[in-house]
């Protein structure tokens, strides 16, 4: 593996983007956007308790439509994985990752993968403001 990169890696992961115009997913989570889902997403990982109380009904809500709308269907599941219940182990991957230098932290603390691929050379794990990406997220589940 390449030596860590220096400062934080957006412009090589906007650059890489911009080439896969296809995949507005990757260019929107290089950044932070500051908007109320990134100040709600802030009260979660502080566990602000009516934050949490909300998020949970909310869900809840969620989930029993969609199973409702699935035993309409006649589609069995037999097992649910809620991304939420790894969160955990998002913090337990980026900490064994860095350890193994595996990871690289930016002096700005986001988390990249150091890919050494020339046409992604960096996979954002999780942004300067602690946010995981959608890579993180499923790498742990």
């Amino acid at each position: 593996m390449n030596a860590p990169m220096n400062g934080y890696v957006r412009g090589v992961v906007r650059s890489a983007a911009a080439k896969r115009a296809g995949e507005p997913a990757l260019s929107r989570e290089d950044q932070r956007v500051g908007d109320l889902a990134d100040y709600l997403q802030g009260r979660l990982r502080a566990q602000d308790p009516i934050t949490v109380a909300l998020r949970d009904e909310t869900r809840a809500w969620a989930i029993d439509g969609q199973r409702a709308t699935l035993v309409r269907l006649g589609v069995r599941f037999d097992r649910e994985i809620l991304e939420s219940s790894y969160v955990q182990d998002e913090h337990e991957i980026v900490e064994r990752g860095l350890n193994a230098s595996l990871f690289v932290a930016t002096p700005d603390e986001a988390i990249i993968f150091p890919t050494d691929a020339p046409d992604y050379p960096a996979l954002l794990l999780r942004r300067p403001d602690g946010f995981s990406t959608e890579h993180l997220r499923y790498v742990a589940m």
